[in-house]
């Protein structure tokens, strides 16, 4: 679950920043086949993201203050993802998806967090999961 805009510096959606967030992303977290992968943005970045994501990349839109969480968590499935992958990875520093892992974590589901370069809420760093940064602070 990638949080587009969380990730990317400053929150500005570019060709370029999406193309170096990928990169980074593949690079520190690894991307395999087989992999569920969803991002979201906010629909006014929609273009951006979709020329610059691999092909096969789910992407979601949302609108407004916290839309593109709100698609994310949308399609979140505890049930689903503790079936079928032995991970959930949720890119994003934003408070609103620490319930969803205390959920997930809760349901023995493993659960692991990804940062660009900005903060990640305390509420998601209290629940313990590792954090793979993607860029420096």
């Amino acid at each position: 679950m990638i949080d587009l805009e969380n990730l990317c510096p400053r929150g500005h959606v570019t060709p370029r920043a999406v193309r170096r967030i990928w990169d980074l992303y593949e690079d520190r977290v690894g991307v395999y086949n087989d992999d569920g992968v969803v991002v979201a943005v906010d629909g006014s970045r929609a273009f951006a993201a979709s020329e610059s994501l691999p092909p096969g990349i789910r992407l979601l839109t949302g609108r407004g203050r916290d839309g593109a969480d709100r698609a994310l968590l949308r399609v979140a499935d505890i049930g689903w993802a503790k079936r079928c992958y032995e991970r959930v990875i949720v890119a994003s520093g934003d408070h609103v998806f620490a319930p969803s892992v205390r959920e997930w974590q809760a349901a023995g589901v493993k659960v692991e967090l990804v940062a660009g370069c900005g903060t990640v809420a305390r509420v998601l760093t209290d629940t313990g999961v590792p954090i793979h940064r993607l860029m420096a602070n």
